[in-house]
């Protein structure tokens, strides 16, 4: 159990550094930011707090992200980001936390947004 869990988060890893890379395909660079955003996002499609069936699109919906991902990517890119995400620190990761912060504002606008959009139909404002 421990080494899958660990052979998925190298992917993750791995889709990760090809987002970075120039050379990456457009749509694959979308669906790794997706893959990633979603999977590091407090906003699901199924709340957590719902036992069971709350961790269910966790479970579902990132690996789907992430095959469809993997898929897009030329295999050779695939192999040298995957290598790569395996050697890396896990220091190092804990140190980039710029993902987990623009993830976080960009939910926060989009909740923002979505509450000022209310409160004009609403016309409380």
């Amino acid at each position: 159990m421990k080494k899958n869990v660990k052979r998925y988060i190298n992917r993750v890893n791995a889709v990760g550094i090809c987002l970075k890379r120039k050379d990456a395909p457009i749509l694959a660079k979308i669906f790794a930011f997706l893959t990633i955003a979603y999977a590091l996002s407090p906003i699901d499609i199924i709340p957590d707090f719902i036992p069971i069936v709350g961790y269910l699109d966790d479970l579902i919906i990132v690996p789907i992200l992430l095959i469809i991902t993997i898929k897009l990517l030329p295999k050779k890119m695939y192999a040298e980001s995957l290598r790569e995400a395996e050697v890396m620190d896990t220091k190092a990761l804990k140190k980039k936390n710029w993902a987990g912060i623009f993830i976080i504002s960009f939910n926060i606008i989009l909740l923002l947004m979505i509450a000022v959009f209310l409160l004009k139909i609403l016309k409380i404002i």
